[in-house]
């Protein structure tokens, strides 16, 4: 969640994330964002990343476009973490407004 929050604001650097590409080639913001008209953005971009958080890596599979929101909150579907991020509890990637049916 954090991740995509940095990601939003465009604030990767400041919050001590890095995402590396195969080539060992930094990616920056613009390489990987795409904002449509209605200012929803997305994270572009067909294959592997590693991401680091202060020097923890993680690896990040993207498949394509995904959606992703100003809280934090994304569409799993078009990704794949492993790493530390992937180990990361159930609970820590579900929306915040999420409630339990009963």
């Amino acid at each position: 969640m954090h991740f995509f929050r940095s990601l939003w604001a465009n604030e990767l650097h400041s919050n001590n994330f890095r995402i590396i590409e195969s080539e060992n080639k930094r990616v920056k913001y613009k390489d990987i964002v795409v904002e449509d008209e209605e200012r929803n953005k997305y994270l572009k971009y067909k294959g592997s990343l590693r991401v680091y958080y202060y020097e923890i890596e993680s690896k990040l599979v993207v498949y394509g476009l995904v959606l992703f929101e100003k809280n934090g909150n994304f569409d799993p579907s078009g990704i794949k973490w492993t790493g530390s991020m992937a180990g990361r509890r159930i609970a820590d990637w579900l929306p915040l407004d999420y409630e339990l049916n009963k």
